[in-house]
């Protein structure tokens, strides 16, 4: 990219300065003959001074002034940057117990267990959704899969990032590792072998409604797996399946699946980002400039 901008430039920068020197060097050849016409119209003009008239609206040269139009609208103002480097984090699993953490269905069977800070899922259960809701976000997340493992993260508990044994599948799919479950593939297969940990970071951007309550963008999602970026501003059509709502552009919490397989977490940590703001309604556009009456024909006045 900067080549071709420098590339760009010396062209621009190329045309200005021959444009230049020719006008410098055709102005140079015909110094004498300007000066005779210089003398010869100054001439002229003393001759017929005072016989001219300006017609009324006329400008100096006689020729008829354009009517003014109206000013450009200033540019929009930019939002200033936001350093996300330096929001706060929140650990959403203190490495102890469940405090912060509820049960999907209360009635549920629950194998979740904490030991040596790792929260662990030791077979088919219910899913685990944390108290506190979110907007947008970045998450970290280490997971470690066991032989045939399935688990997902549901990001504001309606877009799975799906949690399974991936490792070695040559075939990209959207119910691999780091997929947005059944609606966005990975780029690549970033899986390591079972019983390694391995980490997910993802930057979300829920969903955006107007005053009407329409959803008009959809949520965005990056997922590094590994740290590889296998999802890059994705947009998620809908909740995925199992979600614990569809409404979308609302706060949401972090749900970890525990309905298929065993599974274990650690590391679960959150930013909190600023959220996006709705789109503006669109301004009037400037009605359009009349076109300008027909000159009258000078031969006609005649």
């Amino acid at each position: 990219m900067l080549r071709s901008t420098v590339v760009a430039l010396m062209a621009c920068l190329a045309l200005v300065w021959g444009s230049s020197v020719s006008a410098q060097t055709t102005g140079g050849g015909k110094k004498t003959q300007g000066s005779k016409q210089t003398k010869q119209s100054k001439s002229k003009s003393s001759k017929s001074k005072g016989t001219t008239q300006k017609k009324p609206g006329s400008g100096a040269s006689g020729t008829a002034t354009k009517p003014d139009q109206k000013a450009q609208k200033p540019p929009k103002e930019q939002p200033a940057p936001v350093n996300y480097g330096a929001l706060p984090i929140t650990k959403l699993f203190n490495g102890k117990d469940l405090t912060g953490w509820k049960l999907r269905h209360p009635e549920g069977k629950n194998f979740w267990t904490v030991t040596n800070g790792v929260l662990a899922n030791t077979e088919s259960g219910t899913d685990l959704v944390s108290d506190e809701k979110f907007t947008d976000f970045e998450l970290h997340v280490e997971v470690n899969v066991p032989k045939g493992g399935n688990s997902g993260v549901y990001l504001q508990g309606r877009y799975e990032i799906q949690v399974s044994d991936s490792f070695g599948m040559t075939d990209l799919t959207n119910s691999m590792m780091g997929a947005i479950y059944s609606k966005i593939v990975p780029s690549m297969n970033a899986a390591k072998p079972v019983g390694e940990w391995q980490t997910l970071d993802v930057h979300f951007q829920q969903a955006v409604k107007d005053a009407s309550g329409a959803v008009v963008s959809k949520a965005i999602v990056t997922v590094v797996l590994n740290d590889e970026i296998i999802v890059d501003r994705g947009e998620i059509d809908g909740p995925t399946g199992g979600a614990l709502d569809a409404v979308e552009g609302t706060p949401g919490p972090i749900m970890l699946q525990g309905d298929h397989t065993a599974v274990q977490y650690r590391n679960l940590i959150v930013r909190k980002l600023p959220a996006r703001e709705p789109p503006k309604a669109d301004e009037e556009e400037d009605p359009p400039i009349p076109p300008k009456p027909p000159e009258k024909d000078k031969d006609s006045d005649k």
